[in-house]
């Protein structure tokens, strides 16, 4: 997990509090809570009323299964699709990913239903839901090398024995 900054706490910490806030919902409280912040910023009314729908097919390797892949025949690509609803600032909306073959007007029907039941993002986060440690799972394993393990080491005897005399 070489890619996580030094001072991040360990990774299954930071995914553990991910999986939590993505099963609670709190990943799009967050997202819609930020996206109003920016609109009141730039002198825009918090929630939009218009946005921009897009998609954009994308090849897919063959790995990936016949199910969730399709041919868009416009475009000449077997693959997945993706489509994308932003307001007029550019902000994210609501996403929705299909087989390449999903017409964007079959998508845009979903996207805007999603769009329309979304609630407005309000003060429903409790402050013991957010701040609550979560459980761990498996214990956490060193992916550093037996350098770094050498000096843990020393630096714990040097600290042992500065204490001690």
């Amino acid at each position: 997990m070489g890619a996580i900054p030094i001072d991040f706490p360990p990774w299954d910490r930071v995914y553990a509090f991910f999986r939590r806030w993505r099963d609670h919902g709190l990943v799009r409280e967050f997202h819609d809570r930020l996206r109003r912040r920016v609109r009141e910023q730039a002198g825009r009314d918090p929630e939009p009323s218009a946005g921009v729908i897009d998609s954009q097919s994308v090849k897919t390797d063959a790995v990936v299964g016949s199910g969730s892949r399709g041919f868009d025949g416009g475009k000449l690509i077997n693959g997945r699709k993706r489509h994308v609803v932003v307001d007029t600032l550019g902000l994210l909306l609501a996403v929705m990913v299909t087989a390449a073959d999903v017409g964007d007007r079959a998508a845009a029907k979903v996207l805007l239903a999603q769009v329309a039941a979304a609630p407005p993002a309000g003060p429903r986060l409790g402050r013991r839901r957010l701040h609550r440690q979560p459980r761990r799972v498996q214990p956490r394993r060193s992916h550093r090398g037996p350098c770094h393990r050498q000096a843990q080491r020393r630096h714990a005897r040097q600290s042992h024995q500065y204490h001690n005399s």
